[in-house]
C-alpha cells in the first residue's frame, strides 16, 4: 500500500512538471511580441495622396519552447488601394538579415482569396523605384487567375497579402532590416493603384516599428498560462503531503 501511494505521488509531481511546461509555454506564446511599420507616399511624387495608406503588421510565432521560429505577415492597405503589377516595381518588397537557405515561406494568401502572389528570393534583383531594391519580394500576376493587374480595371482588388517567415534556427522582428544602397533606408515597399487619385506607384515605410497595443486575446491567454501555473503548483504541494 505504501508503494502504491509513492507511486501515486511520483506520477503526480511528473504530471505537474509537464503541466507546468505546458503553462509556461501558453504563457510565452501569449507573450509573442508584434510590432507594425506604416506605408506611405514618403516622396509625394507617386500616388499624390498624403497620409497612412497602409500598414505591415508582424507576429512572433511557432514558439519551440526557447525561441520563436516564425513570424507571421499581414499587409494591408488603406480603403480605394489595391496591388498591382507595373513596370520595374515589385507588389511587395522588403529585406532581412537572415541567411536565405535557412528561410521558407508558407500559408500564403490574399484578401479577397485566390490571388496569384509569387515569391521572388534572393539573388532576384526586387525593385521598387524610388526607394531602391530589396532582398525579397512578392510579384502578382498580370494576367489570368488571381492576377493584379497593371491598373485601374480588368482584375480583383487585392488589398491584403499574408504569409509567414519560416527559420528553424530561429528568428526575431529585429532581422527585418532597412534596404540599402543609394536610395535605402526603407523597411518595406509596396506597389499600388489607387483609386482615390487615380494614380498608380509605391508607398513605402521607413519608421523603426512601434509595438502595437497587445490584443485582448493575448491577456486571456497568459491569465490562462498563469492560472493554470497557479493550480499546479497547488496541486503539487497536495501531492507532497502523500
Amino acid at each position: 500500500m505504501a508503494t502504491k501511494t509513492i507511486l501515486k505521488a511520483r506520477f503526480k509531481v511528473i504530471a505537474a512538471g509537464v503541466a507546468v511546461a505546458a503553462a509556461l509555454g501558453t504563457a510565452a506564446s501569449a507573450l509573442a511580441a508584434t510590432k507594425k511599420a506604416y506605408l506611405s507616399d514618403n516622396l509625394k511624387n507617386v500616388v499624390g495622396q498624403s497620409g497612412t495608406l497602409g500598414t505591415v503588421t508582424l507576429t512572433e510565432d511557432g514558439w519551440n519552447g526557447s525561441f520563436y521560429t516564425e513570424i507571421d505577415v499581414k499587409v494591408s492597405l488603406a480603403s480605394g488601394l489595391k496591388f498591382i503589377d507595373t513596370g520595374n516595381h515589385t507588389t511587395f518588397a522588403f529585406s532581412t538579415d537572415l541567411s536565405p537557405s535557412a528561410l521558407s515561406f508558407t500559408n500564403i494568401s490574399t484578401t479577397p482569396v485566390g490571388g496569384h502572389f509569387v515569391l521572388n528570393p534572393p539573388p532576384i534583383y526586387n525593385p521598387d523605384p524610388p526607394y531602391g531594391s530589396f532582398q525579397y519580394g512578392f510579384d502578382c500576376a498580370t494576367s489570368g487567375t488571381g492576377s493584379c493587374g497593371t491598373g485601374a480595371s480588368g482584375t480583383t482588388a487585392y488589398t491584403s497579402l499574408y504569409f509567414t517567415l519560416n527559420d528553424a534556427n530561429g528568428i526575431a522582428l529585429s532581422d527585418f532590416v532597412q534596404n540599402s544602397g543609394k536610395q535605402g533606408g526603407w523597411f518595406f515597399a509596396a506597389d499600388v493603384y489607387d483609386s482615390n487619385t487615380k494614380k498608380t506607384g509605391a508607398i513605402a515605410s521607413n519608421n523603426l516599428f512601434t509595438p502595437a497595443i497587445p490584443e485582448p486575446e493575448t491577456y486571456v491567454m497568459l491569465m490562462a498560462g498563469l492560472g493554470l501555473m497557479g493550480y499546479v503548483v497547488r496541486r503539487r504541494k497536495q501531492g507532497s503531503n502523500l
